[in-house]
């Protein structure tokens, strides 16, 4: 049974305003309340639309404002919102027929494919294309068919973002999740996974375990493969935290998910457990309940208590209130990841991983002949250490000793 909990999140955000009410696919009559008190009290309107934006929760946002707050916002404010609305609901319509030709085209070439995020989370737990943001589409694969999938996407008017040279590839495909690939008129973006995280993370998801756990999800006219809702579940959580939880969509995904689908829970612990990544969907189930109000079976409840999972979803929190977020690594989000697995081999090999293994920015920094390959390590860890130096604050010139220079 679901601990009962109070309309009022033990996590407090005043930058992020009304938005964790209004990213719920449903308010109860306590919550209509509360949004009505605060849409009142909102001044900036340009404001909280750019903070809906970085957070990628439009649509719920329209959705929720339109129907319970349509006479109390300024209609210039709400016909933004609602632009931006239909916007985001036709672009999703044809990414999903895009999203059904390719998955065709992998079909056809006998290429087993699990669509997730994008199209299919929207579908199976929000119910509706137009109620969830995706700018992408990501298509999960076995490693062995990523130079098989690859071509296909290439001879089907797709262009890839990054060139790499056989060495690189081959070193690619070991340490990193992804290509990504962009439809030759700009209208789609596809991401070819065979990993959900890099690596250096030590989350390795099997493709062929998914597989077999996969459901089949109604889309378009037929029905495509999609994770099973544990799966989905320790997914998201692991998507999210190497991004550092920095957007309140993937806390919505989590909330959602949990609202919409049963769970077989011991299923779902056992599989985070015998991949270190308890903690990790300890802190999206923590994320969930406190900012998002999401009710937890009672043994769950007992689980994210840990002091530990608490002092996690403080740091998440401080990311999502920050008005933008950067895509490079600070030495504040590496000490996260460590702190976000519970085994010390899987901290280990991050922080090796992290300090040794080049990547593509590494690559791209320095061109090297493929001779001189193994030397990349060497241009990383020299990237590291001019990128983190540089962030270490110096005294003031007036501070400097005499006969030093100011």
């Amino acid at each position: 049974m679901a601990k009962n909990i109070t309309n009022k999140s033990a996590l407090t955000i005043p930058e992020l305003g009304i938005l964790p009410l209004c990213g719920r696919l449903r308010l109860d009559a306590a919550a209509i309340t509360e949004l009505r008190a605060k849409v009142a009290q909102v001044h900036d309107w340009n404001a909280f639309v750019a903070m809906a934006q970085r957070h990628g929760v439009m649509p719920l946002v329209y959705r929720n404002l339109n129907a319970y707050c349509a006479e109390i916002i300024p209609k210039t404010a709400l016909c933004a919102v609602q632009d931006r609305f239909k916007a985001n609901a036709l672009r999703n319509l044809m990414r999903t027929q895009e999203l059904l030709r390719i998955l065709g085209i992998f079909e056809k070439a006998g290429i087993a494919a699990i669509p997730y995020k994008g199209p299919t989370l929207a579908a199976a737990v929000y119910g509706d294309l137009a109620l969830r943001e995706f700018s992408d589409l990501d298509i999960l694969i076995a490693p062995e068919n990523v130079r098989p999938a690859m071509d296909l996407l290439l001879s089907h008017d797709y262009h890839a973002e990054t060139q790499l040279n056989k060495k690189q590839f081959s070193a690619y495909l070991r340490s990193g999740c992804e290509f990504g690939f962009q439809l030759n008129n700009g209208d789609c973006r596809v991401e070819l996974h065979w990993q959900i995280a890099p690596t250096m993370f030590s989350v390795p998801f099997k493709f062929q375990e998914l597989w077999a756990r996969r459901k089949m999800l109604p889309l378009g006219e037929g029905a495509v493969a999609c994770l099973s809702p544990e799966d989905m579940l320790l997914v998201l959580c692991v998507h999210a935290m190497k991004h550092t939880w920095n957007s309140l969509s993937w806390i919505v995904d989590v909330a959602e998910l949990l609202r919409s689908t049963p769970l077989y829970w011991e299923a779902t612990l056992e599989r985070a457990r015998r991949a270190g990544i308890e903690r990790i969907l300890l802190l999206g189930l923590l994320l969930a309940r406190e900012l998002l109000l999401t009710p937890l079976p009672q043994d769950i409840e007992k689980l994210v208590c840990d002091n530990s999972i608490r002092t996690l979803s403080k740091s998440a929190a401080a990311k999502l209130s920050l008005p933008s977020f950067k895509d490079e690594f600070s030495l504040a989000d590496h000490w996260f990841f460590l702190r976000s697995r519970e085994r010390l081999p899987d901290k280990i090999a991050y922080a090796f991983r992290a300090l040794f293994t080049p990547d593509l920015a590494d690559w791209q920094s320095a061109r090297l002949p493929e001779l001189m390959f193994p030397l990349y390590r060497l241009v990383r860890i020299g990237r590291i250490f001019k990128k983190f130096s540089s962030s270490v604050p110096h005294p003031p010139a007036s501070l400097a000793q005499p006969g030093q220079p100011k």
